[in-house]
């Protein structure tokens, strides 16, 4: 808690939200996008402002393998460090098993501002 995992910068103005996205992207391996499919998850990120270029805003997405994505979810980043979460009903895999993606878009205005990511968390919460 409080640790700076890594920090994340953007230019982007639209970047893709499927596939590996346009925003920073973690690959998911095959055994977690086989537990995820077809489930409700939630995904968690735990971020903070920077203290030079910080950004007003980031978005967030989940992204499986070939059968769709959340869109990016849109947060308000304050002074402080902070959680910001999202549901998703994950569908059901349509073929073999591949890579699910989260990605992170650290400033939606594309201005060059970033955030501190401190955590990101992948649940299931209404398992099938």
């Amino acid at each position: 808690p409080g640790e700076t995992a890594f920090l994340v910068y953007s230019t982007a103005k639209a970047p893709s939200n499927g596939g590996s996205t346009g925003g920073l992207s973690i690959a998911l391996g095959p055994e977690i996008e086989e537990r995820t499919s077809g489930q409700k998850i939630r995904v968690t990120v735990k971020a903070a402002p920077l203290t030079n270029r910080a950004s007003p805003e980031f978005a967030v997405v989940y992204s499986t393998a070939a059968v769709g994505n959340s869109t990016w979810r849109k947060f308000k980043l304050g002074t402080e460090s902070g959680s910001w979460s999202f549901d998703y009903a994950v569908p059901k895999r349509q073929e073999k098993p591949g890579l699910d993606y989260i990605g992170i878009w650290a400033d939606t205005s594309g201005s060059g501002g970033g955030i501190k990511v401190e955590d990101i968390r992948l649940e299931i919460i209404e398992p099938s």
